[in-house]
């Protein structure tokens, strides 16, 4: 796949770190990733990967520890939630990770960062939470991917990110209104009764920061992170608003509600 098609995939390459009294031989060469140069070794040792295979033997120092390289895996479209991830825990590139950008591997040239393991398994729970948002909206949808509230002028909803998107900027009061006239009344409803303690991945996320808490509303919640802007990645409050269309729609399906 060409770099530009491939542009917000993701290759993350995991590593765990090597025992304290590990003895690295002197043969081996440890790269420390806050070196620009070290980093196009680095990009060299990988050059041959094939994503999913064998990886190559290779060790970063990274902080006060030694890591080794242990695996690989592709996230479609994972690049912005990863970018979303860091932001929100501010986790700095070269220190909690290494960003190589575009790298030329054996499948062709995509985007890698190298991680440790523990940031691997946080990134593998985001991209969980965010699948399961958008499942439970996709086979909801009106035909054609359009919005059920928009059956009179359909609005269609090309992609993931531009369903996550639409059901958030409804939710803020924002985005087509005219065109889903119902849809602001419903969502805001069950956003209202729905509580972060119901949203265990979200709620571990968000409970203590930004001074929300369990009990608070979803509505409450987006309502504060829509106010915080840029300080907040977009893609949470679009993962939670989706949860709450969901659900949305389920309840129109299941009731026959007239939209």
């Amino acid at each position: 796949m060409a770099a530009a098609e491939n542009a917000s995939d993701l290759i993350l390459i995991w590593m765990v770190a090597a025992p304290a009294d590990y003895q690295l031989p002197a043969s081996e060469v440890v790269f420390d990733g806050q070196d620009s140069s070290a980093r196009e070794k680095i990009r060299g040792q990988l050059a041959s990967l094939k994503v999913g295979g064998p990886v190559p033997r290779l060790f970063v120092d990274l902080g006060k520890s030694t890591w080794g390289v242990t695996g690989s895996l592709r996230c479609k479209e994972g690049l912005s939630i990863f970018k979303g991830m860091c932001k929100l825990d501010t986790s700095e590139d070269g220190q909690a990770y290494i960003d190589l950008g575009s790298t030329n591997l054996a499948d062709g040239s995509e985007h890698v960062v190298l991680l440790p393991q523990q940031m691997f398994c946080a990134f593998l729970c985001r991209a969980w939470a965010r699948e399961n948002a958008l499942n439970t909206v996709r086979p909801l949808l009106g035909e054609g991917r359009t919005c059920p509230f928009s059956h009179q002028s359909p609005v269609q909803l090309n992609s993931d990110e531009a369903m996550a998107e639409h059901y958030f900027e409804l939710l803020m009061s924002r985005g087509p209104k005219e065109k889903c006239p119902l849809a602001e009344k419903y969502l805001q409803g069950v956003a209202r009764e729905m509580q972060l303690s119901q949203q265990a991945y979200f709620k571990s996320l968000l409970e203590g920061r930004f001074g929300l808490k369990a009990e608070d509303s979803v509505l409450h919640v987006l309502q504060t992170l829509d106010k915080l802007g840029n300080e907040v990645p977009k893609d949470l409050s679009q993962d939670l608003s989706s949860g709450v269309a969901g659900k949305v729609l389920e309840l129109v399906q299941v009731m026959g509600l007239d939209l």
